[in-house]
C-alpha cells in the first residue's frame, strides 16, 4: 500500500460482483471429553486427592504410638532423631514398596523400626486422579524424642 493514494469520494460496486452467499447452517454435536485412563501401575509423585491414613491425622498418631517401639540402644544412648520413610499406598490401599528415602546414620535400628512401623499399618484411603484411584508414593517423618 506504499504508493496508493485514498480517494475521497465514495464508489458503488456492480450489485453482481463481489456478493457473499449466506454460510450454510452447520449442525453442531455436544463436545463429549472423557477423562484420560490411567495407567494402572503408574505411581504418581502429585495427585489431585492424595492418599490418608483411614481415621485421619489423629487415628495415624495413635496406632504409631500404640505400635512404635522405641530401640533400647537408642534409649540408652539417648539417640533422638528424624527417620524420613517413603512407601506407596497402592489403588486399593494396601501399604507396598516401603523404603528410607533419610534415616539416622547414628542408629539402624531406628530406621529398622520405622520400617516395621510403617510396613505394619492398615490399608489407607487411596489417592484419586481424575476420579479414579491411583497408586501413589507417600513420604512419611518419624520422630525419635524421648521424653524428659
Amino acid at each position: 500500500m506504499k504508493d496508493k493514494v485514498i480517494g475521497s469520494e465514495n464508489k458503488e460496486g456492480k450489485p453482481d460482483e463481489g456478493e457473499v452467499a449466506p454460510p450454510a447452517p452447520v449442525e453442531t454435536q455436544p463436545a463429549v471429553i472423557d477423562a484420560p485412563k490411567e495407567d494402572g501401575n503408574k505411581i504418581y509423585t502429585v495427585v489431585q486427592k492424595n492418599a490418608a491414613f483411614k481415621g485421619g491425622q489423629e487415628a495415624m498418631l495413635k496406632f504409631m504410638r500404640r505400635n512404635f517401639k522405641y530401640p533400647r540402644q537408642a534409649q540408652k544412648m539417648h539417640i533422638t532423631g528424624k527417620v524420613y520413610v517413603r512407601f506407596v499406598v497402592r489403588k486399593n490401599g494396601a501399604i507396598e514398596d516401603v523404603t528410607i528415602l533419610k534415616g539416622m546414620a547414628n542408629c539402624n535400628d531406628c530406621n529398622e523400626e520405622a520400617l516395621r512401623v510403617v510396613r505394619m499399618m492398615p490399608a489407607w484411603t487411596p489417592a484419586e486422579q481424575n476420579g479414579n484411584a491411583v497408586n501413589v508414593y507417600f513420604s512419611l517423618p518419624i520422630v525419635f524424642q524421648l521424653e524428659d
